[in-house]
């Protein structure tokens, strides 16, 4: 059960455009 973990670099990946 890693999709938090997937989630959270997705989430990161996508909230760094700034």
């Amino acid at each position: 059960n890693g999709v938090l973990r997937i989630w959270n670099r997705i989430w990161k990946a996508a909230t760094a455009e700034d």
